[in-house]
């Protein structure tokens, strides 16, 4: 039975609380878990400033499966390794989470819902299932996924960091539209990621190459497994670094509902531009189907890493249009019936 006490969910600086990049890389070095957990439940705590905070140790053992004694001595460590000062010791403690060391620059701050903290609806909390985990790789993966996830402008991680591959196949034509099918491939990091893929090692990320591409798939192993990520099928231009997402096409039971609807329409207004020959062979190749404008040559699905928890931002209430998204689904609905009518007054 969990000991986690479940909070009410406030609704006040747009359920969000900050983390600073730098010191976050740092802290995952040190090793072991309860250090970062204790970190990230303190921070939750802060005010508007992001640094000063009121939560400690009764706070990260009703948070977490931390237990007391281990509580206290990751804050002594906190505060032993430069990472929190003491302001105000005693039964009602107050901390500051401090800067990074060295040259004054500004805070590279990763915004976090409260959630990941909190829990929602009952839910044990991301950071406790990440600590049942035991995987420091996986939690440090998944903070630093928040910083590289744009909502408002991809609807999940770039597809040039980490994705879910499609291969692509021509199955047909009709007037303006071609009909594309997608094949689900394998799910790739690419070269250029962020940080936790190449580049600078940081944290459990160490080594070279392969070794390090490992640990990262155990990490979003864990993040999968847990429910905390998932790939929500997005159509792009091109695959290029800078094209733009066109609209989601999210399979299966990703994404949000509106999403789906999307994949399902389109998939139908592909099935009606197509010969009863060339569905056969899409229904016996498994694929999922797209009609594009014929100019759109180029076109891509690729599966976007999305984080299931999010913060109330206005990043969050841009990417959340379900009426564009309503207004997708009814375009591949009008051109469906528009291909139905052809038929009939043939």
């Amino acid at each position: 039975m969990s000991n986690i006490v479940q909070f009410p969910v406030e609704k006040s600086r747009g359920d969000f609380f900050a983390v600073d990049a730098k010191i976050w890389d740092k802290l995952c070095r040190e090793g072991g878990l309860n250090m970062p957990i204790a970190y990230l439940v303190m921070a939750r705590g802060t005010g508007h400033d992001n640094r000063t905070t009121s939560w400690s140790t009764n706070a990260i053992e009703q948070r977490t499966g931390i237990s007391r004694p281990q509580a206290k001595l990751a804050v002594q460590k906190l505060v032993g390794g430069g990472y929190v000062r003491v302001d105000q010791a005693g039964t009602r403690p107050r901390y500051t989470l401090l800067p990074p060391k060295g040259k004054a620059s500004e805070p590279d701050f990763i915004w976090l819902p409260n959630t990941l903290i909190d829990g929602a609806d009952g839910e044990v909390p991301p950071v406790e299932l990440l600590r049942q985990s035991a995987s420091l790789p996986g939690l440090q993966l998944f903070v630093e996924l928040y910083h590289a996830q744009s909502l408002a402008y991809v609807g999940g991680v770039h597809w040039r960091l980490i994705r879910s591959a499609y291969d692509r196949h021509r199955v047909g034509q009709r007037g303006q539209y071609v009909v594309w099918g997608f094949q689900h491939k394998t799910d790739e990091v690419w070269h250029k990621a962020a940080p936790f893929v190449v580049g600078k090692p940081v944290g459990q990320f160490r080594g070279d190459g392969d070794d390090k591409r490992l640990v990262l798939w155990d990490a979003l192993h864990v993040l999968k497994a847990t429910g905390l990520a998932e790939y929500v099928g997005h159509v792009i231009d091109a695959d290029t670094d800078d094209a733009s997402v066109v609209h989601p096409y999210a399979l299966g039971e990703t994404g949000e509902l509106e999403e789906r609807v999307i994949s399902l329409e389109a998939h139908r207004a592909g099935q009606a531009l197509l010969t009863d020959g060339q569905r056969a062979w899409v229904e016996e190749h498994g694929l999922r189907l797209l009609p594009a404008e014929q100019h759109r040559t180029n076109i891509q699905l690729v599966g976007l890493l999305r984080l299931k928890y999010r913060a109330r931002t206005a990043a969050t209430a841009t990417w959340y249009d379900t009426e564009k998204w309503k207004e997708w689904a009814a375009t591949y609905q009008r051109l469906q019936h528009e291909e139905t009518d052809t038929y009939a007054a043939l």
